[in-house]
């Protein structure tokens, strides 16, 4: 605003000076004004760059899971927004993990009804404790399988520890006919 303002003065009076320099000129000259005008002058300047820190800033999520959101490099972020999100479902690799799990749970209860079908063909004590064990430690997987396990395979389970029971107590307390087909073998 100063810049237009001494302008325009430097101009009325330089026009001043030569008109009064010649007097015929001032008479055939006229003088001319312009009305100052005040108003803000804007200036401004664009630049393009990278605001870099002194510090780096780690950021940690609360829990573990899988990045699903992540903002834009370049993003314009506000307070208060997310500039990441962690999806907390369980992975192909968590599922296929405890379906695996349950794979070898159900493949002990075989394990154990195999075991009972074989110690019925010749009961003895030793055949009768590892039966129980093995059912012990088939059971004891089954239960730390139930949370993850669907109804199906539950149901599955539950199935092959009955026959492993009912195997048992015909260990435990064989039928006549049970025992006669025992002694036949021998």
């Amino acid at each position: 605003m100063v810049t237009i303002v001494a302008g325009a003065a430097a101009a009325v009076v330089t026009g001043i000076r030569s008109a009064s320099d010649d007097g015929d000129a001032t008479k055939e000259m006229a003088l001319t004004t312009t009305p100052v005008e005040r108003r803000d002058l804007a200036e401004y300047l664009e630049i393009s760059g990278t605001l870099d820190y002194a510090t780096a800033a780690t950021l940690t999520a609360g829990s573990s899971g899988v990045l699903g959101y992540l903002a834009a490099e370049g993003a314009i972020v506000e307070r208060g927004e997310p500039l990441y999100g962690v999806l907390h479902s369980p992975t192909a690799a968590q599922v296929a993990d405890a379906q695996h799990r349950l794979e070898a749970a159900q493949n002990g209860l075989l394990d154990a009804d195999g075991r009972l079908s074989e110690a019925l063909a010749g009961t003895s004590e030793a055949d009768i404790a590892s039966a129980r064990a093995t059912l012990a430690e088939a059971i004891q997987r089954r239960d730390e399988l139930l949370e993850p396990a669907g109804a199906a395979d539950l149901a599955t389970a539950e199935a092959a520890i009955l026959a492993a029971r009912q195997a048992l107590e015909g260990l435990q307390n064989p039928t006549e006919a049970a025992l006669a087909d025992a002694r036949s073998r021998l």
